[in-house]
């Protein structure tokens, strides 16, 4: 992470640093992604896959009220919608010195939206984060009709 955070936030102001801008700054190029097969048998690129997810995950998000704080030492920093959460946590992971390594998980969710859960081990004796834990929920099967594995 401490190597990786220099190269994705290079040029990148802050506030423009959201979730996913790592992965297109690693591997910029759609050509380099794995190609893979899809349920109809025909060839897909894993790069179309995942911005196909990734675009229904900031969308579902964008929709959803939030009611939780950035990070425990942020506990007055609560944005309105989950979309400005997942953002500012990995603002705040990539941009701290050191960088915050991050821990991230998929599961299946219960419903037909994507969901977030993030939380932080933190630090007893400074109070700072030490690691994010970002665990996304898919639905199987999204609103569209398509489905949202990746």
């Amino acid at each position: 992470m401490a190597v990786a955070a220099p190269m994705a936030t290079a040029g990148v102001p802050r506030h423009l640093f959201i979730f996913d801008t790592f992965l297109k700054r690693v591997v910029p190029h759609s050509g380099l992604w794995p190609m893979g097969v899809s349920p109809g048998g025909t060839p897909i690129s894993s790069y179309d896959v995942h911005k196909h997810n990734v675009d229904m995950l900031r969308a579902d998000l964008a929709r959803a009220p939030n009611s939780d704080p950035v990070a425990p030492d942020e506990a007055g920093n609560i944005p309105r919608w989950r979309i400005d959460l997942l953002d500012l946590a990995f603002q705040k992971a990539f941009y701290s010195d050191p960088p915050i390594p991050i821990e991230a998980d998929r599961q299946d969710a219960t419903g037909t939206l994507f969901e977030v859960r993030i939380a932080w081990d933190m630090d007893a004796a400074s109070g700072r984060p030490t690691k994010l834990y970002l665990t996304i929920f898919c639905p199987v099967t999204a609103p569209d009709g398509t489905t949202a594995a990746s």
